[in-house]
């Protein structure tokens, strides 16, 4: 057995056992934060398992962020009584609730990935008995689709790709010592910042807060509007980043249950 999974084993400590016996009969929302807190490395130990086989692309925070949000499930829905150790009990709801993130920040669409499949299949078949890459019409003809239906599986089948702005790229320029910058830093601003806007972005933060509880404001306004990183942000609150993540996830929660996502991330980046 791993040390890691040794170290997980003994999570339940004889203090974590009496706030269980509390909890059942009180139910006391500060005792079910100290579990969670308590529990948190089983949250880590399924993110960085998950984390380790997806692209760099994909940021571990969202991930604990989830199974922080499904072991606070798991906790108000556990039963001390029952003969089943919470860490069992646990474990489905945390790896779900991260699967279920992942799931939700898919930005392709199930049925535009089968198209793709579909098109690299014929493309590895044709090119198999032809000996050369398959030309359009062959392709279409061994799918046996109209020109318009191709067409679609053409498009689709294109690899894309997503920029983060907040990816670095280097930077040749002499005067900044071949050092590397942000790519949102090499976008060019044009225009000067509208009076209109700045007042509508003000307005939109008000709001915002207005929504919250003071704990996920100030989460939220330092991660967005402050530009902080979830461990910084962790840090000027004396908190476990994971808690943060918590915390923010709640806010979320709060502020998407009177809007769209859309409108929230507007709001957001106002």
């Amino acid at each position: 057995m791993s040390r890691a999974r040794r170290s997980l084993k003994q999570l339940t400590t004889p203090a974590v056992r009496a706030m269980w016996v509390e909890f059942a009969q009180t139910r006391c929302p500060r005792l079910r934060n100290r579990l969670v807190e308590a529990y948190l490395p089983l949250v880590s130990y399924f993110a960085e398992r998950v984390h380790a086989r997806l692209p760099v692309s994909v940021d571990i925070g969202d991930l604990l962020s989830a199974g922080a949000i499904g072991l606070m499930g798991a906790v108000g829905a556990y039963d001390p009584a029952r003969p089943v150790k919470f860490e069992s009990f646990c474990t489905r709801r945390i790896y779900g609730a991260i699967i279920d993130e992942l799931r939700a920040m898919d930005w392709v669409p199930r049925m535009v990935r089968e198209r793709a499949a579909k098109l690299d299949r014929a493309m590895t078949v044709l090119t198999a008995e032809l000996g050369r890459e398959p030309t359009r019409d062959e392709l279409q003809a061994f799918l046996k689709v109209t020109p318009a239906a191709f067409n679609l599986i053409d498009r689709d089948g294109r690899p894309r790709a997503k920029l983060s702005l907040s990816n670095e790229v280097c930077n040749s320029d002499e005067e900044a010592g071949g050092s590397s910058v942000e790519q949102s830093c090499m976008i060019v601003q044009t225009t000067e910042a509208d009076p209109a806007v700045t007042v509508a972005a003000r307005d939109a933060r008000a709001e915002i807060v207005a929504d919250l509880s003071s704990a996920e404001s100030d989460v939220v306004v330092k991660l967005y509007w402050k530009g902080l990183k979830q461990d910084e942000t962790a840090r000027t609150r004396g908190q476990s980043p994971s808690y943060v993540s918590i915390i923010h996830k709640q806010a979320m929660q709060r502020l998407r249950a009177s809007r769209s996502y859309e409108e929230t991330r507007a709001l957001l980046v106002a």
